[in-house]
Order: C-alpha cells, then structure tokens, then sequence
C-alpha cells in the first residue's frame, strides 16, 4: 500500500500543565484517594489505558484511532487523528485524566495525508471510510487484504455492500468528493463480488482434511508455521476430549468482515459475527457442527518479542452434532486443527467450569481468580478501577473482577486501590 502520510507529533503544553495536579484514582465504590500511590509508567498500565481509551474512542464516535506500532514506546499510549479538530486531544486527555491516568501517558499524532490537494494513502482512506460506514451504521465492509482476489489491485481499497442496498454506492461517492479522496483508489462492489468466497487457507475442503493423518497435519502446520510458540495447538481425539471435560474451548474469530444485515445491530456486530456466518467463513457444516456466539473477549496475541498486543475478538463455541463420545472427539480435534488455517481465526481461548472463585479458595493477588497471582491479575486491577462498568463486580466483561476476586487482591485490607495493583506487581517480582 502507498504511504505517503508523514506523522507530525502534537506539542500539547497547554494540556499537560495539568499534570502537576495530584493524580486520582476511582475505586470501585465511584469514590476518589488523593494519596493512593501511583504506579510507575509501565507497559501494564498503558494496557489498561489503551483498552479504556479505545473503547471511548468507539463509544463516542470520535474521529481518532490507536496507533499500533511497535517501534514506538510501550509506556506511552499514542492516539492518532486525521481531522482539524484540536478539541479532539483536549478531550481524550480530560476523560483520561478523569479515570485517574495522568497526561504523560499519552501522545497525540496528527497525520499529513493530503498530497497534491487529494487523499492517497490508503491506509488513511481506509480509516476515513470505516469510520463513515461505522457512524452510519452502513451495511457494507472494507474487504480485507486476505480476501482479494488474487487479481485486485492491492494500491485500491475494496468497499463490498449488501445487494438491496442501492444507494450505498452514491453514499460514498458524496463522501469521498467531500473528503478530498482520491476516488480512483476506492472500488466498489455487491457482497462477494470483489472478494474470495472460499475463506480456507488449507487448500482442503473439511471432509478431505479429516481424512489426513495425524503426521501429515503436524506436517502442515510446520509448513505454514502455525507452531505453539505462535499460540497454535495441534490437537489429537484424546487432548480434545480431555479439555472439553474441563470446560469449553473457544475460538476466538478477528472482528466480524462482514456487513451486518440491519442497521440497528451494526453496532453489536462491529466486534461479534451474526449467527449463519461461522459455517461457511469457518468451512464446517452445519449438518456435523452446532455454533454458538458468545461475548466479546479482549485477549492479548504475542508478538515476537514475546509482548501481548490487546484487542477485541468474537468468541464462538462449536460442538459436535452427535452422540457417540469417540466420533465427537474425533470430529473436533479435526474442527479445531482446520480452523487454525483460516484467516479470521486469532486464538483458542478456555473457559473452564468453575472459572469463578471458589469462595473457600484464596490465592494473594489473584484478582481473576485463576488459582495464581501473575501480571494478568494486575491488569485486571488496573482496568476494575479505570472502567468499574466493564471490569467491576458487576462488569459486562468475561474476565471480571468478582467478590472473591476483590478480596484476594486487597493486598492490606483497606479496601482495592491502584496501592494494590503496585503490591502485586512488587510481590510477582520478589518472587521471581
């Protein structure tokens, strides 16, 4: 893709003099410590931060995205907007600091996108019209580069919308005139008209893969580099069984690629797929495999450094159509091998029975109650705090901070303050 944006960091002096003020911090009862500790920038509070910023960015609809980079500080938080809005950093910074994060913990990128008076970057046009489709609640979707035809020109991006949505078309036309686009880089078509409609990258239909060998899927996997460094899982009948016994595994899926068949659950479905689509983008009959939609995960992916890049993904449940316990098990280790090959798959994630604390079982620290004190029980502080209405006691979030939780991770008995979240992490290093 072309990149011809150059980014120009903002000076925000007038913003940050406000940082000499005594940081707050929320606790969980909505009230406010002015002398609880503050934990030193660090790549855990910065994800607590992200995650809190990016989910306002979202709620709020506000022209502005997270930049991902990884050749930028990990203790800072960089949040980039392409419109000539200066009140845009103004109120990200306010709603941070409202939560109790200081401003340093946050930079602001202002992209020069413009060339010759028109938009080329794709990148940025890409952006530009997510954001349009998404405030508009549109029923069309930016195809994803693993998509294209093998043909498609990848200097374009390809915009497909729902056939009985005629008017789409001249939507994005006004749109792109008025946003200075360069309208020969956008393309648009009908659902499945500028995309593949085989979503498999196994070069196998289902039936065909579960007829390989054990050895010959080890062998594939090798070959593609799907390794258990990089989060994969080779599963056998036996390994299957055995997890399934535990609790339910999971597949959590990218943000749902498709357009949304109405408006009024665009907004739902930006993360989760609707239900008829894991057959066919998965490969898995309906006739062998049952499908079940589940909430938003945010899970953190490895990179190659070995650091967790957070972001949200639709959690789907598949089980085997059939009573007979050796054929289920079979029929899922193959489903969950062949899922692996897909593009849209992203991790396993296991939710065993009994993940709730048990209240006679108490580990120090452990906040999400998982029968051990690690980093993650510290991030789960850090966002019960910032975000109590997701993280909370009583939060929407899968992993949540519980009764039990609450108690394990008051680390001096005064009640769950950013103090603790610190006394764990003191503690995790002692240990180590």
């Amino acid at each position: 893709m072309k990149k011809t944006g150059r980014y120009i960091a903002v000076f925000m002096a007038a913003v940050m003099t406000a940082a000499s003020s005594a940081a707050t911090f929320a606790n969980a009862d909505g009230l406010t410590s002015d002398n609880s500790s503050v934990i030193a920038a660090s790549a855990t509070q910065t994800y607590a931060l992200r995650d809190l910023l990016s989910e306002y960015i979202s709620r709020n609809d506000i022209d502005a995205w997270i930049v991902n980079d990884e050749s930028m500080p990990r203790d800072i938080v960089f949040v980039g907007y392409y419109r000539e809005d200066t009140d845009i950093p103004i109120d990200i910074v306010t709603y941070a600091q409202s939560k109790g994060y200081e401003p340093q913990l946050i930079n602001f990128l202002q992209e020069d996108h413009k060339k010759g008076g028109l938009i080329e970057n794709t990148e940025v046009i890409s952006r530009l019209i997510a954001y349009f489709i998404s405030q508009n609640k549109l029923n069309a979707r930016i195809v994803p580069e693993a998509e294209l035809l093998e043909d498609a020109d990848r200097s374009c991006v390809y915009v497909e919308y729902k056939a009985d949505k005629a008017d789409i078309p001249d939507m994005l036309s006004a749109y792109i005139n008025e946003r200075s686009i360069a309208p020969e880089l956008v393309m648009t078509g009908v659902e499945g008209s500028l995309s593949k409609q085989s979503e498999s990258d196994a070069d196998y239909s289902f039936e065909e893969f579960r007829q390989l060998s054990e050895a010959k899927v080890s062998a594939l996997f090798a070959e593609k580099g799907l390794t258990e460094a990089n989060g994969n899982i080779l599963w056998t009948a036996e390994k299957a069984a055995q997890e399934q016994r535990l609790g339910r595994i999971n597949v959590l899926l990218q943000p749902n690629p498709f357009p949304v068949s109405e408006p009024e659950i665009a907004d739902y479905y930006a993360v989760c797929w609707e239900q008829d689509r894991f057959s066919s983008a998965l490969g898995l009959s309906e006739i062998q495999f049952g499908f079940k939609q589940n909430e938003p995960v945010t899970w953190g992916i490895l990179d190659g450094e070995g650091r967790a890049a957070y972001n949200k993904y639709c959690s789907c449940s598949i089980s085997a159509k059939t009573a007979d316990a050796r054929e289920a098990a079979e029929l899922m280790a193959a489903a969950l091998n062949y899922v692996q090959l897909n593009p849209y798959f992203a991790a396993f994630h296991f939710d065993y029975l009994g993940y709730n604390c048990n209240p006679t079982e108490t580990v120090k620290g452990d906040a999400n109650c998982d029968t051990s004190a690690d980093m993650s029980d510290v991030v789960l502080v850090m966002q019960a705090l910032s975000n109590p209405d997701k993280y909370g006691d009583n939060g929407t979030a899968e992993v949540h901070l519980t009764a039990q939780g609450r108690k394990n991770a008051d680390m001096n008995g005064d009640g769950l303050t950013i103090g603790d979240a610190q006394a764990i992490q003191e503690m995790l290093l002692h240990m180590n």
